[in-house]
């Protein structure tokens, strides 16, 4: 799963890579209970450079027919552009925009060492 960090959310498009159809079981379980966990890790050979981030929050679907209409969507769009390249021949959405929202509300991360990753006060991971 692709996302991009702004300043108050992480975000999480549906896009444009092909798809099996119908409502990815992501986004229906959104729709379902909002409550949302994301877990990032980094695994190295050298077990000393191992950790992980979790991030628990707040999850909503959001649906935009044109996301350069919203000053915040297009934003995400931006960033998605800017950390996956891969989006310059892949269409980021396939038709209307839909993306998954977080906004955290906890986190906790581990590793080994000293060597912890810095998480943002903010909650965001990136």
């Amino acid at each position: 799963m692709v996302f991009a960090r702004t300043a108050e959310a992480l975000w999480m498009p549906v896009d444009g890579k092909p798809k099996k159809g119908g409502e990815l079981v992501r986004i229906a379980n959104v729709r379902r209970d909002p409550r949302v966990s994301l877990l990032l890790d980094h695994y190295d050979a050298d077990w000393q450079r191992l950790w992980w981030v979790r991030v628990d929050g707040e999850g909503s679907v959001v649906e935009i027919a044109d996301p350069a209409e919203d000053r915040h969507v297009a934003e995400v769009v931006q960033a998605l552009r800017d950390k996956y390249p891969q989006y310059s021949d892949t269409p980021l959405f396939p038709g209307p925009a839909t993306l998954i929202r977080v906004r955290p509300l906890r986190r906790r991360s581990w590793c080994p060492g000293p060597s912890a990753p810095a998480i943002p006060p903010d909650g965001g991971a990136g």
